[in-house]
């Protein structure tokens, strides 16, 4: 590349060309810091090794003025000329500063072909330093108004790269932002030291005048989507839970009643919004307990005490399904709920029951259980696991270790074989399984129940046990409606409700020593709590010194873990 003295035979190759247009088109881009413009094209195979001729008309100037040309008035109509060699795919590149000024100003390509001539507009930056000084000078001087007048010469907004004044960004005109933009813009912290320091304020002035001006609760997500390399919304654990409700409108309506005052103000928000929402249309309280586990970072209870109750269910009752105006007074409550539940709980000391009902307390190898409330028969007749052939089913040789658990809960009608005498001990433990044995073992009314998940009715045989499970609070469905008839409950879910609708029928589960789990962390933490009370208590022991909290619950396993809990005795804890 080469700058070129300007002479007659230069000249007559830069106006000897018509105007027809290339196929190709030329690009410019200028750089709003460095101030170095770079112009490029491709001429194709045809034009291999041919000079080019990059011609830079004078501010204000068209392609048109390149035939009226003469070496009288050149240096007057020209800024720039530069000679460059496309390669052998016929690509050409230069680069260069060009000094005239801040303005609007045309390239011309010539000289490749005797017919060949073509231009574009660009806009020159010219030295944006000198803006970003002044815009620095009436940020420290938190002058708004400073601000506003640089901008309003739309030359500087053009060279630091935003645009003509109506032009958007993220949705906004420079036209739509208002005095608390500006304010905004003078009341940085960060320095201008660069353009590019002042376009990240510029950006976020624009996306919080953007979600202002939302007129409907329906254009909240659309405008989440467009704004979030600002935001990083998507980012957050409020963001997954926001995709998954049924009903978003109660979160859109919040953020769209606006009153923003910068990008942090508009992620907090929406975070609250989303989980003071679900909190309010929680159906069963058992959510509320993941919900705290998997958000706490954010929510900030203080768990301490929460830990230490027998009972945490009786705080997730008391919160879940209640509406709060804040995070702040869901905290407060939160307080006062953990606050109730452990003096509820010194009161009848150490989780025991407070009178009346028909409980009973039993104590195994360290294992305590109170059951205040649940009439739940502890005949203890032995069926003989190591004979089979008088047995119910023929097909559990293949788990002795399982085989006691599942006669003595079959002869309680808490579960039952698959037909053919045989129980299918390895088969996976479905949803409605799971929904009929913890019904069953733990009494759960089934009178006048009902529940309307779309993959179930009541002429289904579960239909009973699953309405009860959900109007007990034991289980949920999912976000399209319905309750998951056939999936495969894994080990740690199964743990999760087994636990839960135990401690909450007055379960006491005394820690004599906890397994060390290889794969611990792979244990999610909405289901640590429940893995750590069984395997303390000795009801879980895993398999081969891990926990495998994804593998498919069988239905042997489910059968030891309850009979464990239900039953008195039973050192035999091989595998569950």
């Amino acid at each position: 590349m080469k700058r070129i003295i300007i002479t007659a035979a230069v000249l007559a190759m830069l106006i000897m060309g018509v105007t027809a247009k290339a196929e190709n088109e030329i690009k410019v881009v200028a750089d709003s810091d460095t101030r170095i413009i770079t112009v490029s094209g491709e001429l194709g195979e045809a034009n291999a090794k041919k000079r080019v001729m990059i011609t830079v008309l004078s501010k204000g100037g068209t392609e048109s003025d390149m035939d009226t040309l003469t070496d009288l008035n050149i240096s007057q109509n020209v800024a720039a000329l530069y000679m460059v060699y496309t390669n052998e795919q016929g690509v050409y590149e230069t680069k260069f500063k060009l000094n005239s000024g801040a303005g609007e100003y045309t390239a011309v390509v010539s000289g490749y072909g005797k017919t060949d001539r073509y231009s574009t507009a660009f806009f020159n930056p010219g030295d944006v330093s000198l803006i970003v000084k002044d815009l620095e000078k009436a940020r420290s001087e938190k002058s708004a108004s400073g601000i506003k007048a640089i901008l309003d010469a739309e030359e500087n907004l053009r060279s630091l790269g935003l645009g003509k004044a109506d032009d958007e960004i993220y949705g906004v005109k420079y036209t739509d932002l208002n005095s608390e933009s500006f304010t905004q813009l003078a009341n940085c912290e960060k320095q201008y030291k660069l353009a590019a320091d002042f376009l990240e304020a510029y950006y976020e002035a624009a996306v919080v005048r953007s979600f202002n001006l939302i007129d409907k609760p329906a254009d909240v997500e659309a405008n989440i989507e467009k704004c979030d390399d600002i935001l990083a919304i998507k980012t957050t654990k409020a963001y997954g839970i926001y995709t998954n409700l049924k009903n978003k409108s109660a979160v859109n309506t919040d953020i769209q009643k606006g009153g923003f005052k910068s990008v942090d103000d508009i992620v907090k928000r929406f975070c609250d919004s989303v989980y003071l929402n679900t909190v309010a249309t929680m159906q069963n309280w058992s959510e509320f307990s993941e919900l705290v586990s998997e958000n706490n970072d954010y929510i900030g209870f203080d768990l301490s005490g929460y830990n230490k109750l027998l009972h945490p269910s009786e705080v997730d009752k008391v919160m879940a399904g209640k509406e709060y105006k804040s995070v702040e007074d869901m905290k407060t409550a939160f307080i006062n709920a953990v606050k109730d539940a452990t003096q509820k709980e010194s009161k009848t000391g150490s989780g025991g029951s407070s009178g009346g009902g028909s409980g009973g307390s039993s104590s195994v190898s360290g294992f305590s259980a109170v059951y205040p409330s649940v009439p739940i028969t502890t005949d203890t007749t032995d069926v003989s696991s190591d004979d089979t052939s008088g047995g119910r089913f023929g097909d559990i040789a293949s788990v002795p270790w399982a085989q006691k658990a599942i006669e003595w809960l079959a002869e309680k009608s808490i579960l039952s074989g698959k037909g053919n005498g045989e129980f299918c001990p390895n088969d996976t433990l479905t949803r409605e399984e799971c929904a009929k044995i913890l019904v069953e073992a733990f009494s759960v009314d089934k009178n006048g129940v009902s529940c309307s998940f779309s993959d179930i009715d009541s002429s289904h045989w579960a239909y009973i046990y699953v309405a009860a499970a959900q109007n007990a609070g034991m289980i949920s469905g999912y976000e399209d409606g319905s309750f998951g008839i056939g999936r495969g409950v894994t080990r740690q879910e199964f743990a999760v409700m087994l636990y839960r609708i135990a401690a909450a029928n007055g379960v006491v589960f005394v820690s004599r020593t906890e397994a060390e789990f290889k794969d611990s962390d792979l244990i999610a933490a909405y289901a640590k709590d429940a893995v750590k009370a069984l395997s303390g208590a000795g009801i879980i022991n895993g398999k081969n010194g891990s926990f495998a909290p994804d593998d498919k619950c069988t239905r042997a396993e489910a059968a030891k873990m309850l009979y464990e809990i239900l039953n008195i005795g039973g050192e035999d804890r091989e595998d569950a």
